[in-house]
């Protein structure tokens, strides 16, 4: 080979490999002294007031993620590589917001601005249901506090025993089917996500009926509401709103037959709390056949019209109909219940008592410093009348006058009725059934 033709190879080798290295510098594999970019082809978005959705095409050769997303606009994906299409969607919403969102590789970026704008705001609830309301759940250790705007807007605060709970602004729509307000929430606030539906029955000017469903199924929150705001700051002041609906207090249903008595009492308390007393005895060679004393807890359903009395004792729960309320009575499928005016959570012995029995009565009169009085009447015809002195147990009762010693056995002592028995002078134990006057 000549010298010519080995410099003529040797340059041709030279300038292919210089060419070969210039097109490697592009290869993706080997980014050295790459440049990188990212573009979108919309640099601004805007939603109408009721939402909706858009797709935004993001150019890129490198990889890239999404940052300044609010709460109220969905973005999916949030970060990817190379060429991608991004959608965007937000709620309907009647006032006026608006973001920027940045894309970055790291070393370029690009923005999107989004806006939305609202439209026509349609009518808001009548002003039943408008204004702040507030109320105790039916745990009975949390108060919330529920502010309804007529523009859409909602303000749901709630204290747990522990701390509040942050301040959840939603917007909602709503409808109405005769009192029942439904509000259905339309926010992305992260607190709220898994809200589904808010129902609110207009009770009153005064008070309503909300029912939370939370994730599906009603929540601890849903109670009775109050009209009025709560003290956020004094929680020994939370109005208690069942103080004085129809159903709290005494009971009582009885039935006093020749030879036997039955009675029930249901004590409902504002706190949540109760008591269900069930009392059986034969009257005739006295004798009790059911005594039965079970406390429990309660709470609302049914839309406030029931309630769902769960046993202490972890028995069996039973469903209270409390829409048939009319004054002091009570009408339950069959049965009628009669509201007592003048009980106390203990009850005491003193008092005036009177048995009555056809032609028969006696009445004992009980003072708190051990003294009394006895009568007894037959055929309307007063045939004892005496004073006497008095000790008495849970059980007994005897009393000591000058006609000798006259000894009651007490089987129930609750309230306004006290079940007694006594041997009559043929040697026979009736059973007595006095009523406190």
């Amino acid at each position: 080979m000549n010298k010519r033709l080995f410099y003529a190879v040797v340059l041709l080798a030279t300038a292919f490999i210089g060419l070969s290295s210039s097109k490697c510098s592009d290869d993706p594999v080997n980014p050295t002294n790459r440049d990188y970019y990212v573009n979108v082809d919309q640099s601004s978005v805007s939603f109408e007031a009721n939402g909706g959705s858009t797709t935004v095409l993001v150019k890129s050769n490198t990889s890239w993620k999404i940052s300044g997303i609010p709460d109220w606009l969905s973005v999916s994906p949030t970060a990817g590589a190379n060429d991608a299409a991004i959608t965007l969607s937000a709620s309907a919403s009647f006032t006026t917001r608006s973001c920027t969102l940045t894309i970055s590789t790291g070393e370029s970026s690009a923005t999107i601005n989004v806006s939305q704008t609202p439209g026509v705001v349609p009518p808001g609830p009548d002003n039943n249901i408008i204004g702040t309301w507030c109320g105790k759940t039916n745990s009975g250790t949390e108060v919330g506090q529920l502010t309804i705007n007529s523009d859409h807007t909602a303000t749901l605060v709630w204290y747990d025993g522990d701390a509040w709970s942050p301040s959840l602004n939603v917007q909602y729509t709503w409808s109405q089917n005769g009192n029942t307000y439904t509000l259905s929430f339309r926010s992305r606030d992260r607190n709220m996500d898994d809200f589904d539906d808010l129902f609110v029955t207009y009770v009153s000017s005064s008070q309503i009926y909300v029912q939370c469903i939370y994730d599906g199924e009603v929540d601890d929150l849903t109670s009775i509401f109050v009209n009025g705001a709560l003290d956020l700051s004094k929680r020994s002041q939370y109005p208690n709103p069942f103080k004085n609906a129809k159903y709290i207090g005494a009971w009582m249903m009885e039935e006093l037959g020749d030879e036997d008595y039955w009675v029930c009492y249901q004590v409902i308390n504002a706190d949540g709390t109760g008591l269900y007393q069930e009392f059986d005895c034969k009257l005739y060679n006295f004798r009790v056949t059911e005594n039965e004393y079970a406390p429990f807890t309660w709470t609302l359903t049914n839309n406030g019209n029931a309630l769902r009395v769960n046993y202490n004792d972890g028995g069996d729960y039973e469903t209270w109909d409390v829409s048939n309320i009319h004054g002091n009575i009570w009408r339950d499928g069959g049965d009628v219940a009669y509201k007592q005016t003048d009980y106390t959570a203990n009850s005491s012995i003193t008092g005036s008592w009177k048995w009555i029995y056809y032609d028969e009565a006696i009445e004992l009169v009980l003072n708190a410093n051990g003294a009394g009085t006895f009568k007894y009447w037959d055929d309307d015809i007063l045939r004892e009348s005496y004073s006497f002195s008095y000790t008495h147990t849970s059980t007994s009762l005897t009393l000591t006058s000058s006609q000798g010693t006259r000894v009651f056995t007490i089987a129930l002592l609750t309230y306004n009725r006290m079940v007694a028995s006594m041997r009559n002078d043929k040697g026979e134990v009736i059973g007595m059934v006095f009523k406190k006057q």
